[in-house]
């Protein structure tokens, strides 16, 4: 049988293709613990831009939230309004002579031109049976003061009628073509009892709560302690609960007013940021979809560098393993 002939290997390749594997499992191994490091890195900076983002938008709805309030205060400490719902019989007094003084306050809140920001309704109860509505009317659900009390024991608005109870936004109203209406409730007190004779109600359209969120490139939206939604940037319907009780849930086990959490549903896991209302008791989410996105798009060059520094290296090595071998 003739004998096989032995094949040889050149010095050249056996050189080129030890350093192209030393060089190439090296760069594998850099590249993977580098594209680790990196991406890490680019999530911490996203969410850091999420996070400032959130707060950003969140102080601008707090400042506008707060001039809202604010402007209320001048109604809820009219002197007129005071004794007004002192007077235990009204059939007694010239009501007309208090409305006199504290009505055009009171519709100086449905002005935008008087205030910063304005409401869509405003109804005063008092005690004594005494009420006002807007012209603008809305569908709530109460008429009076005894209904407006019964109603806020039942929906945890305020625990007991004998104490100071903080004021307080609810979704419980909707305007007559059907929108529904956030409602604000600020407690009229007796001076010397600080016992509750009054309530007003401040209404304002979700859809005005919404523009509110319209700053942002990205979506938004505004929960409530209780994880009902107040107002959403994209299509959803205010008081409903997709993963809202989620993110309350996961918000309450921490201490912070502002930060990035991560949350489960049947969908999977999520990370948002938040941002507390204190005026509302609500929060200000913005789901890291967003910035997920640049991440990705980040971590898609990066991939791309790596890929490229490899044909590099392997063009280089060739290069220096034929001069080594000449």
């Amino acid at each position: 049988m003739p004998k096989k002939k032995k094949r040889f290997v050149s010095i050249r390749k056996k050189l080129l293709i030890s350093l192209a594997l030393t060089a190439l499992s090296m760069t594998i191994y850099t590249t993977a613990v580098s594209y680790n490091l990196a991406n890490a890195r680019v999530m911490d900076i996203s969410k850091r831009l999420s996070e400032q983002s959130t707060i950003s938008i969140g102080e601008s709805i707090r400042e506008q939230i707060n001039d809202l309030q604010s402007a209320t205060t001048a109604l809820i400490q009219n002197d007129s309004l005071h004794e007004l719902a002192e007077k235990d019989d009204l059939s007694t007094v010239s009501v007309r002579l208090y409305e006199n003084s504290f009505i055009p306050t009171a519709k100086d809140l449905l002005n935008p031109i008087k205030s910063n920001s304005a409401f869509d309704f405003i109804g005063i109860y008092l005690k004594n049976g005494y009420r006002f509505e807007s012209d603008y009317m809305a569908d709530i659900p109460f008429s009076d003061f005894s209904s407006c009390m019964e109603y806020c024991s039942k929906n945890h608005i305020l625990q007991d009628d004998d104490i100071y109870t903080s004021a307080t936004w609810k979704i419980c109203g909707k305007s007559r073509e059907g929108e529904d209406m956030v409602l604000y409730f600020r407690f009229v007190y007796e001076k010397l009892t600080m016992r509750k004779t009054g309530v007003v109600v401040c209404g304002l359209l979700r859809s005005n709560l919404k523009a509110l969120l319209n700053s942002s490139a990205f979506d938004l939206y505004l929960i409530s302690g209780d994880g009902a939604i107040l107002a959403s940037s994209k299509p959803l319907s205010a008081g409903t609960y997709p993963s809202s009780n989620e993110i309350v849930t996961a918000i309450g086990k921490t201490s912070d007013s502002c930060s990035s959490l991560s949350y489960t549903d049947e969908r999977g896991q999520h990370v948002v940021s938040f941002y507390k209302i204190w005026e509302m008791d609500a929060y200000l989410i913005a789901p890291f979809e967003y910035y997920r996105d640049i991440q990705a798009r980040e971590m898609a060059e990066y991939v791309r560098s790596a890929a490229s520094m490899v044909c590099i290296e392997l063009v280089v090595i060739f290069l220096i393993s034929l001069w080594l071998s000449r």
